[in-house]
């Protein structure tokens, strides 16, 4: 229980600071000037299209009858108003709200149904997490054959990991006759239709895309069952809680003491000072909290040093497709994608780490 309500405390922190976050606030926007157009000068000084279509500027005097008698009907611009406080807290309210309630639901969802519980969790975040990046990446794809590669990279990715030896190789060999009846499937379709180069074409395109999505999201993603099944569920809860607090207090060092951006190009938001200040705040909590000091060190050093390039990446790809968010699911947050990216780039190195160190 104190572990979930450390993670509670610093979900609602990155909430707030995901709410605040909205880059640096130049002063002048806070200068209002308001821009007067006298009706008779802007009638007496605009160029007026005459016939044959030459231009003439009529500079001639303005009687004083005639500018005093504008004035009632001269027109003031004010610019748009800068949001008020009100518009700050109901964003806030709305990207906080979402988070606590799927912090509920997997508090929930681990506190009755334990560890069958978060393995279908982690399907359905593998599900949707496909669907976004494919969606971002490729646009519209053939639906069977983009579910098809998926529920045949799901049992080849997850199966082995939460199976006996035994029925680990069938599901294997499932996945694996999956994959030929998919390829053999398509080439007889494609003859049969009597494609074109331009169908190969996109046909190769969206397989393509189905790959990279699956590299990206579902193959890293397992990782979280091996730990779960091998290590316990207590480093799925290290892991996540870390990259919680390197998010949170990457946006307070950047938001006090950031003046130089870290990728400008990439993420305009994020600042030198955010990241090495996430860094030794991350270590400095983990050493204090896991009981391995080792484990504390070397696994926080990796969330703060290299798990904000999961994010990179994400923004990378959005930026390439001129997408604001994956997707829509989480209110105030976007797609599961934009909230797991940095977890799935973790996920696989605290696998990988304890099964180096529990070899030795």
């Amino acid at each position: 229980m104190k572990t979930f309500a450390l993670i509670s405390i610093l979900s609602l922190l990155l909430a707030i600071a995901s709410a605040n976050s909205k880059g640096p606030v130049s002063f002048g926007q806070f200068k209002h000037r308001q821009h007067v157009t006298h009706p008779s000068i802007a009638r007496h000084n605009t160029a007026r299209t005459l016939r044959g279509g030459q231009e003439e500027t009529n500079e001639g005097p303005i009687s004083p009858e005639e500018a005093f008698a504008d004035v009632e009907n001269a027109t003031i611009e004010t610019p748009k108003e800068v949001p008020q406080s009100s518009d700050k807290l109901a964003n806030l309210i709305e990207r906080t709200l979402p988070a606590l309630v799927m912090l509920g639901c997997v508090g929930a969802l681990t506190y009755y149904a334990k560890e069958m519980g978060l393995m279908g969790l982690t399907f359905l975040l593998q599900m949707g997490m496909y669907d976004e990046m494919t969606n971002v990446v490729g646009g519209k794809l053939q639906p069977v054959m983009k579910w098809w590669w998926f529920l045949t990279s799901a049992l080849a990715f997850d199966g082995p990991r939460v199976l006996p030896a035994e029925e680990a190789a069938l599901v294997t060999t499932t996945a694996y006759g999956m994959t030929m009846f998919g390829i053999v499937s398509t080439i007889l379709r494609l003859q049969l239709s009597k494609a074109n180069a331009a169908a190969f074409r996109e046909f190769m395109r969206q397989t393509a895309i189905s790959a990279v999505s699956l590299l990206l999201v579902v193959l890293p993603s397992s990782f979280w069952l091996s730990t779960l099944k091998e290590f316990g569920l207590i480093w799925i809860v290290y892991s996540v809680a870390l990259v919680i607090i390197n998010d949170t207090m990457a946006y307070l060092f950047g938001i006090i003491f950031g003046k130089h951006l870290l990728l400008p190009t990439i993420s305009p938001k994020k600042t030198w000072e955010g990241f090495f200040g996430a860094a030794v705040s991350t270590v400095a909590v983990a050493y204090y909290w896991l009981p391995d000091k080792q484990d504390a060190v070397v696994i926080s050093s990796f969330a703060s040093l290299i798990g904000p390039f999961g994010g990179f990446l994400a923004s990378v790809i959005k930026r390439a497709f001129e997408q604001k968010d994956f997707g829509t699911f989480i209110p105030g947050h976007g797609g599961f994608v934009d909230r797991l990216d940095c977890q799935l780039v973790l996920a696989p190195f605290v696998y990988l780490y304890l099964l180096w160190k529990t070899s030795k």
